[in-house]
């Protein structure tokens, strides 16, 4: 078992507990840009492995766990996508498949968001995986994505417009 080990004090925040707490997240991350499940746990693998690899590094000054991890699995997903891009592979799947635990292909709700997400480019699901998967604040993804809070904010205002009229609601 590894722990994270402040220079203050021993934390119990394991590799296990941290894997239990963002698998879910960074699955659901991944599938949203991917929309493939199989390319989802092939990232979704990279991602811990590298959490794994720099557990010790990890340094709670400079931020939480969470978004250290958001930064791991944007990163993974990206370098993903590029290396599909140079192989000239595109992850658009032919059938719905799973997303997770719960998810229903024939569920209306599930079926409307997944045939919305095909129609959007990568980098606006990137977008929107950033904000509702990882969950990540304007200045978080302003500061990925070096843009300012304003900027994202208005690129998420602009791209929930687009969602709505691609879901047929004006």
């Amino acid at each position: 078992m590894i722990r994270i080990i402040n220079t203050k004090q021993e934390s119990d925040l394991t590799f296990d507990k941290i894997y239990q707490d963002y698998y879910r997240c960074v699955f659901n991350y991944a599938f949203s840009r991917l929309l493939q499940r199989e390319e989802a746990e092939d990232a979704t693998a990279e991602v811990f492995l590298v959490v794994l690899q720099n557990l010790r590094r990890y340094d709670p000054e400079r931020g939480s766990v969470g978004t250290w991890i958001n930064r791991i699995a944007h990163n993974a997903v990206e370098n993903y996508c590029r290396k599909a891009y140079r192989r000239r592979e595109f992850p658009v799947p032919v059938i719905i498949r799973e997303k997770e635990e719960g998810w229903e292909p024939e569920q209306p709700a599930n079926r409307q968001a997944y045939r919305i997400l095909k129609q959007l480019s990568e980098e606006e699901r990137s977008f929107l995986a950033l904000r509702y998967e990882l969950e990540m604040t304007n200045e978080e993804i302003g500061e990925l994505m070096g843009l300012t809070p304003a900027t994202v904010s208005q690129r998420y205002h602009r791209l929930l417009e687009k969602c709505r009229k691609l879901d047929g609601n004006p």
